[in-house]
């Protein structure tokens, strides 16, 4: 084997379309291929869900900011003389302050950590979610029992407390890339969680049996929504994420980067 050879066997497993000591016409390009491994395809998923996950830790912490200013200024304007005092011992404040700080550790490891392999990333998958899932459990239970101790009726009082739970359904279902059977249990867990947390504060405010039955019912019509709506994104994303994917694939190499273009077309 000549030293050329020699050099040539050691190189990585990249395809060069032209040998770069053969003249070539003017306005041609090098197309480079590599081969394409699973850890390629780890590597993809990682990066989207990475992103995903940067982007809901952002929108909670500025939502949590938006609700901290509104909570200031509503204590602020009820009174002057005490309003720091109010301020500070303001259970929503308070509330709102620890949601809030809760998002910065995972935040700033998915924006300036390391690039974490796919089991690091499902773990700061489930702690942010499982922080949002915690903290909306919180608020759903003192708003459901404090209205239904202010007479409300059962059914808005659920009602009040729903909308948030069926944003984050869907849209962890929709956001999240997952396989479609890891989205149905944890959708349908985070479901079967708040159906049940609403049944048992009606339940401990004497509801008979006939109305828990019927709020049940009335429960699971936008939950089951909810759920087709997740299990659908989430099925149609890892859908679009393989056919992006095979779509760059040539055999068994895969498409890197367009590297320019010529008289003859595009490489």
């Amino acid at each position: 084997m000549s030293a050329e050879q020699q050099a040539t066997s050691q190189l990585p497993p990249v395809m060069t379309a032209v040998n770069r000591k053969t003249p070539r016409p003017a306005g041609t390009h090098d197309l480079r291929l590599a081969v394409r491994t699973n850890a390629d395809q780890g590597d993809e998923l990682s990066t989207l869900l990475r992103q995903r996950l940067t982007l809901v830790a952002q929108v909670m912490v500025f939502v949590c900011l938006v609700q901290i200013f509104a909570e200031s200024l509503g204590i602020l304007a009820q009174s002057k003389v005490d309003a720091f005092e109010n301020l500070r011992q303001n259970p929503w404040f308070a509330f709102h302050v620890l949601h809030m700080l809760s998002y910065l550790p995972p935040l700033a490891w998915l924006r300036w950590g390391a690039v974490g392999e796919l089991a690091q990333l499902r773990r700061v998958e489930v702690l942010i979610f499982g922080v949002l899932v915690g903290f909306n459990c919180w608020s759903t239970w003192v708003i459901v029992n404090s209205l239904l101790d202010a007479g409300a009726p059962g059914g808005s009082s659920w009602r009040t407390a729903l909308g948030p739970w069926l944003l984050i359904i869907t849209g962890y279902g929709t956001l999240i890339p997952n396989e479609t059977r890891r989205c149905a249990v944890i959708v349908g867990g985070m479901a079967t969680l708040v159906v049940a947390m609403l049944l048992v504060a009606l339940a401990n405010h004497g509801a008979p049996a006939l109305s828990l039955f019927r709020s049940a019912l009335n429960l699971s019509v936008p939950i089951t929504l909810a759920l087709a709506i997740a299990l659908v994104g989430s099925h149609r994303l890892e859908r679009l994420r393989q056919e992006s994917s095979l779509a760059r694939r040539m055999g068994q190499y895969q498409l890197l980067r367009q590297i320019g273009a010529g008289g003859m077309g595009e490489v």
